[in-house]
């Protein structure tokens, strides 16, 4: 709607919708101060003569001055708030992405105009210009607010359906600007006796102040705005407030009944908008305007006739601007009035193609809403379909699809508070409905409560729940259930438990619907949320089972995806490997794929489930064969990989690692298979240069190490051994003590078992060779151990160990005199008694045996009530075998093994049984 006001144009009425497109892409920084020949150049280009000397000369005007400051400070606010919505023009041009950030601080600027007038207003009703300031206000609520800030809030009240905001702003914006107007029209009268008369006289009218006031705004822009108000506030219910408050209103001229106040407000556009409809010249440049005021006023008495008639000139200029629009708009209106709904239809069908509704969204939907308005009328009707059919449109982008959504829902919203039947409504209608309501919990403002929140998340769960039935389509009902579980999600503080009844939810819908969108958005939450559980909460109850369902309805259903990809590792390494399904991990590892980030995790962890299968084989059987096969083709396409990727220059040190552990343990699995093979040259050789090629790998060294010890050990390389061991004490302490820890604990493992073979000839040459490193490597760890102050007792684990392996290489007199120096520190100990008993066992002479029988004595009586522990039942075997052996009183054997059947009926269990029962039954028949 395009105004000429003198030298001033109201181009805002004309062109805001230009800002309001690009309103949230507003870049401006407020706080700055205007140079006073930039204020006096805007107030001149305004046609605002009297302010410009004011403000130029503040002293010509003594008894104003603290108005004139209170004005230049509403004058810079104008300004600000011009440079922002030029910016928001630009910045929409630009499509700025910083901009949307400050859309809150371009709203604060209007608010503090706002502010400012309602200040000067107050503080300065007295002054002259304060019928300027009324108008001009007015005009920012009617023009700005309404279109700029609230996207057209008054054609949105009046043709469309507006959103619970727009009808707040609408009311509060209508009621104030007709206050003003009223005001400054009264005060317009008022002034017309007082300035004439005023000492000052000579001086407002060489201002042009008077001039202003009279010509400018109590003939024209005054009338005009007030008319504009009235006819928003005729649209206002007739309950709210204006109409039904006491006294409040009074003072404007309202009358009491709202019927009779609604028809003084209509006739008041007609007589404020007659002397602008009759000016053929248009000198005020709002006949147009006016014509169409005065027609939407003639349309609400009921007037179809003569409202049609004034709106003929605008519609015949065919323009296409906003006021041009509104004519059609109002058209449609006064053919739904008067009955003739299949033209409105087509008359909005054809303003689909007006400039604005092609360019601006907002206008598009108020047509769609108009639309539905027409098809309201019709209880046949599927008054929904012009929102699907506007949603199904083409030309549309998917940002735009998803912007028209949001609209469409915020104007159900209210439709949906009036519905007493939910079912009643279609179910995509209901289904956008759960969307909506979700992006407010999601979205919050400022205002929201923790109370509304929780009212939207109840409205998705009753609206889900209605869309369950199998008459339902498919897709909507996905979708519904998607909702309705994040709604739940939502609804409670993320617990454990709360999360793991989530995934739950999620992971049944992603199996029941597959096919659909959400199923792919469900199974990704829900086995995320679960992994992060199963590694936070594994004792959680129902974690491990759920996590493994999930994953596996991730695998069957969605295959390819990179959701199944990411899990693919993590599921193998912490569920199938510790369950012994190597084969089902290697599966799942054979199937990341290379560009994966975890690809060379999968390669190396795949060798190591070979290698941990080989181990269970007897060597040289088919299934040990083809294992070694796959080993060794699988570290061949490692070796070939690693080699091309660390080629490469952009490689990431992520990658890289990953690429370089695949290669170390291509490496160690291979020398494993071979030292176990009994292959040593061989597994010696593909570790010679480990430690150096994999200096940075810290966790896979001491497997390396453990790997070429005992290979050189069974080939009798001990001296190399050694050394090798000596050097890994001196460079990795830390690490190596641990690893030779354990070799040593394995060899005195070994040993245990063939404690029985004490003849040095009858051991096997490989348990000689690691008895021999045992001694070895046992002296080295007992340096260590004394060099860092270990415990006296990890030193007795590894004097016992040596004590052995001294035991089986011969050196029996050795072995005892190490033992027995450690009796007098270790008195009580009875792995040290005993080991020494059975070296002095095994020994086997006379003197030897009775000597043993005492240390097995001193173990029998330091146990005198139950528990009693293997020591305890080794030593009265071994007491029994030595009076079998010497042939001393071995009539008391079998009462010795019947009292001890009253202490255990199984006798320690089945490897002391069998030799109690041997001895019993020789020593019974003898």
């Amino acid at each position: 709607m395009m105004i000429k006001w003198s030298k001033r144009s109201l181009s805002t009425y004309g062109i805001t919708f230009l800002m309001s497109a690009v309103f949230c892409v507003v870049f401006l920084v407020c706080n700055q101060n205007f140079a006073a020949q930039t204020i006096a150049d805007y107030v001149v280009s305004q046609g605002d003569h009297d302010l410009a000397i004011r403000l130029t000369s503040p002293d010509q005007f003594p008894e104003d001055r603290s108005a004139i400051r209170a004005e230049r400070k509403l004058i810079e606010h104008r300004l600000q708030y011009k440079q922002l919505t030029e910016a928001a023009i630009t910045a929409a041009k630009t499509n700025d992405p910083a901009a949307v950030k400050l859309q809150a601080q371009a709203r604060d600027q209007f608010a503090a105009l706002v502010q400012q007038y309602h200040a000067i207003i107050n503080q300065f009703t007295d002054n002259p210009r304060c019928p300027i300031w009324q108008t001009d206000f007015a005009e920012l609520l009617l023009i700005e607010q309404l279109q700029v800030l609230h996207q057209f809030a008054a054609e949105a009240y009046t043709f469309g359906q507006p959103t619970p905001q727009q009808s707040q702003a609408f009311q509060v914006a209508a009621i104030e600007a007709l206050q003003l107007t009223t005001r400054a029209k009264q005060r317009l009268f008022e002034l017309q006796t007082i300035l004439p008369r005023a000492a000052n006289a000579p001086q407002l009218q060489r201002s042009g102040l008077i001039q202003r006031l009279f010509d400018e705004y109590d003939h024209k822009r005054t009338p005009f705005f007030q008319a504009l108000a009235a006819l928003y506030v005729t649209a206002i219910p007739r309950t709210e407030s204006y109409y039904t408050a006491p006294t409040e209103y009074k003072l404007l001229g309202r009358k009491m009944q709202p019927d009779n106040e609604r028809m003084r407000l209509l006739n008041l556009v007609l007589q404020n908008t007659e002397r602008f409809i009759t000016d053929r010249g248009d000198e005020a440049g709002i006949r147009f305007a006016s014509m169409v005021l005065a027609s939407r006023a003639l349309l609400q008495m009921g007037n179809n006739t003569a409202a049609i008639k004034l709106l003929n000139p605008v519609l015949s200029a065919r323009h296409s601007d906003l006021l041009n629009l509104t004519a059609n708009l109002t058209q449609a209106r006064i053919m739904i009035e008067s009955g003739e709904f299949a033209a409105a239809i087509t008359l909005l069908d054809q303003l689909k193609q007006h400039p604005l509704a092609k360019s601006n969204l907002t206008f598009r939907i108020m047509l769609t809403d108009m639309h539905y308005r027409v098809l309201a009328v019709d209880p046949s009707a599927d008054i929904f379909s012009p929102y699907f059919k506007l949603l199904e449109d083409d030309q549309l982008s998917e940002a735009q699809k998803e912007q028209v959504r949001y609209y469409i829902a915020l104007r159900w919203d209210t439709l949906l508070a009036k519905q007493d039947a939910i079912d009643k409504l279609p179910p995509r209608v209901r289904l956008m409905m759960t969307d909506f309501a979700l992006q407010k919990v999601q979205t919050p403002d400022d205002s929201s409560t923790d109370a509304e929140t929780k009212q939207q998340l109840q409205r998705v769960i009753m609206l889900a729940e209605s869309l369950t039935s199998p008459t339902i389509p498919e897709d909507i009902r996905a979708h519904a259930l998607y909702n309705k579980t994040v709604a739940f999600y939502q609804s409670k503080p993320p617990s454990p438990k709360h999360l793991l009844e989530v995934s739950k939810q999620l992971t049944s819908l992603a199996q029941q619907y597959p096919d659909h969108g959400d199923a792919s958005r469900a199974i990704n939450f829900s086995i995320a949320q679960l992994q992060q559980l199963f590694e936070e909460n594994p004792a959680l109850p129902g974690i491990r089972e759920q996590f493994i369902q999930t994953t596996e309805v991730l695998f069957n259903f969605f295959p390819i995806s990179e959701a199944a990809d990411n899990q693919r590792v993590f599921y193998a390494y912490h569920v199938l490997q510790p369950a012994g399904q190597y084969d089902e991990a290697i599966k799942q590892y054979d199937r990341v794929p290379f560009d994966h980030p975890q690809y060379f995790d999968a390669q190396r962890e795949a060798l190591f489930c070979l290698d941990t299968e080989i181990a269970d084989d007897t060597i040289g059987n088919a299934k040990y064969l083809r294992i070694r096969a796959d080993i060794d083709r699988r570290a061949d396409r490692v070796k070939r990989e690693a080699a091309r990727e660390l080629e490469k220059n952009n490689l990431d040190s992520f990658r890289r690692k990953a690429v370089r552990y695949a290669l170390a343990a291509a490496t160690i699995v291979r020398a494993s298979v071979a030292l176990r093979s009994e292959e040593y040259s061989y597994a010696i050789k593909l570790l010679g240069n480990f430690e150096s090629d994999f200096i940075d790998l810290d966790d896979l060294l001491p497997n390396a190490f453990q790997i070429r010890s005992t290979a050189l050990i069974a080939s009798a390389q001990h001296d190399q051994a050694i050394r090798v061991a000596q050097d890994y004490m001196k460079n990795d302490p830390q690490r190596a003590a641990p690893v030779l820890d354990k070799l040593l604990l394995q060899f005195g493992r070994e040993m245990d078992d063939i404690a029985e073979q004490a003849i040095a000839k009858s051991i096997p040459t490989a348990l000689r060779h690691r008895a021999t490193a045992a001694v070895q490597i046992a002296d080295v760890l007992i340096d260590y151990a004394k060099e860092n102050r270990l415990s006296s007792s990890y030193m007795l684990s590894c004097a016992i160990i040596r004590a052995k392996a001294q035991q089986l290489l011969g050196n029996y007199d050795q072995a005892a005199a190490d033992l027995q120096a450690l009796e007098s520190s270790f008195p009580d100990n009875l792995d040290l008694i005993q080991t020494l008993a059975e070296l002095q066992f095994n020994q086997n002479t006379d003197g030897s045996l009775r000597a043993a029988a005492k240390h097995y004595a001193r173990i029998i009586t330091s146990i005198p009530e139950p528990p009693y522990p293997t020591h305890y039942w080794h030593a009265w075997l071994r007491q029994l075998q030595i009076s079998d052996k010497l042939n001393y009183k071995t009539d008391d054997i079998p009462l010795h093994i019947r009292q001890l059947r009253l202490r255990d009926s199984k006798l320690g269990g089945l490897k002391f049984e069998t030799q109690f029962i041997e001895l019993e039954r020789k020593h019974e028949q003898s």
